[in-house]
Formats: C-alpha cells, sequence, structure tokens
C-alpha cells in the first residue's frame, strides 16, 4: 500500500504543470559605439530648441506585441566593456537634460493597456550619484497632438553643480491596469525633432529660434563612452596567489 502511494505521489509530481505567462514585456537596446555630438536644434515642448546634444541611438525591436502585458521593462545598455559618463555643463552654458526616449504606436492603439498603475526609474552606476528622474517614466498618450500611442521616458536635469558619475544602464519599468491588453504597436517617433524612435540624449545650450541665437559656446561632448575601469587586485586574490606560488615553489624543491 505504501509502495502503491508513494509511486501515486511521484506519478502526481512528474505530470507537467502549466505554465503562465507573467505579463511582463522586457526590452533592450544596445547603444552605438561612437556618440554623436552635434549643435542642432531639437525642438521640444513649447518649441525650446536646444543647439548642442550627444546623442545615441539604440537598436529595439521594430514592434512590440501588448497580448496578455500588463507590466513592460525597458533598458537602454552601453556596449559590452564600457560605461557612460556624465559631466556637468559649464556655468555658462546653464542646466542640459540627459533624456532617454522610446515609442511605440500611433494615438489609439495602446488603449488596452489601460492607464500607468507604477512606474520607476534606475540607473546602474559605476560611481558618482545620479540625479532623480524628473521625467515620467512610461505612460500611454491616447489622442492629442502626440504620434505615438505608448511611450516611456526618464532621465534627469543636469545642472553646472551635478557631480559627474557614470552608469552602464538605465532602466524604466511600468505596470498598466487593463484587463485584456492586445495589439501590435510599431516603432514611433518620440517626439518631432527626434533622428530615431529610441534614443539617449544628453541636450542643452538653449536656442532662440527667433533670431537664431545659440546662447554659450558649444561645450563639447557631455556624455561620452569610455571603458570601464579595471578592478585592482584585491588583497584576498593577491594572498591566494601567493600561497599558491610558495606551494608550488616547496613541490619542486622535493621533486
Amino acid at each position: 500500500m505504501k509502495r502503491i502511494l508513494f509511486v501515486s505521489i511521484w506519478g502526481l509530481l512528474c505530470i507537467p504543470q502549466a505554465s503562465f505567462a507573467q505579463g511582463t514585456l522586457t526590452l533592450s537596446g544596445v547603444g552605438a559605439a561612437v556618440l554623436q555630438h552635434s549643435s542642432v536644434v531639437i525642438y521640444d515642448s513649447g518649441l525650446i530648441g536646444y543647439a548642442y546634444t550627444d546623442m545615441s541611438a539604440d537598436q529595439f525591436p521594430g514592434s512590440i506585441n501588448l497580448s496578455g502585458v500588463n507590466s513592460i521593462s525597458v533598458t537602454w545598455n552601453a556596449p559590452a566593456g564600457y560605461m557612460y559618463v556624465v559631466t556637468p555643463p559649464p556655468t555658462t552654458n546653464g542646466t542640459f537634460g540627459l533624456m532617454f526616449a522610446l515609442a511605440y504606436g500611433v494615438p489609439g492603439e495602446g488603449l488596452s493597456l489601460g492607464t500607468t498603475t507604477v512606474s520607476s526609474a534606475l540607473f546602474a552606476l559605476v560611481y558618482g550619484a545620479a540625479p532623480i528622474s524628473t521625467y515620467g517614466a512610461g505612460g500611454i498618450n491616447t489622442g492629442g497632438p502626440g504620434s505615438f500611442a505608448l511611450g516611456f521616458q526618464g532621465g534627469g536635469n543636469i545642472t553646472p553643480s551635478t557631480p559627474s558619475f557614470a552608469f552602464t544602464s538605465f532602466t524604466i519599468t511600468a505596470q498598466f491596469n487593463g484587463t485584456s491588453p492586445s495589439g501590435v504597436l510599431n516603432a514611433s517617433r518620440f517626439y518631432s525633432g527626434s533622428s530615431y524612435p529610441f534614443d539617449m540624449i544628453m541636450y542643452g545650450g538653449q536656442y532662440d529660434p527667433s533670431t537664431g541665437y545659440h546662447g554659450a559656446p558649444d561645450p563639447g561632448p557631455l556624455l561620452t563612452l569610455q571603458p570601464l575601469p579595471t578592478p585592482e587586485p584585491s588583497t584576498v586574490a593577491l594572498t591566494s596567489a601567493a600561497i599558491a606560488l610558495y606551494f608550488a615553489s616547496r613541490k619542486m624543491r622535493w621533486l
């Protein structure tokens, strides 16, 4: 009887269990090996232009499927072995902005997701302290002047007093309250002045479109891609190496 009971329980444990989708869509892109520094004008809300930019176009999927999705995580990554270093602007240039932008769909296409209930933005820091995100992390534009249905935006203001810092990635996560999300959304441009659907951009140096005044001179790249620092050998590693060398030398004497 015990054997039969054991076999029955074992049989139940071996039955393949149904797997359920977690409802999370994870997107990640790797930045370009070379950042683009330029003085082109980028128009943001209210036709405010900025003349100096450091930009990386990240490669994300050309479309996404919202079927069963109730949360989305988006990560911008530096190339392997590298980090993004942020240098504060000179006082003559004033505040810059470090922005991450991603957009999919056209107005109305993302309605099945419902609305954003929880969102977060996080830097994977190498050193320093990143600014608190001053942009919304995840949202849905269902109409109006926007050209997308699902947009993610994060980042922060970089002032002349902001200490330099470095990071390897930036992640935005958002949860939605839709009960039956579905639909395929194609890549869209986050704002009219964008060159790519997916951007990481450091921008600033106020520009007046009516007069063409660029303000302070170009400060040069403030967002740069640099190799990760090589870690110093730890004390434990050095001690272990010394012990191994000692025993190796003793063994040679015995032979």
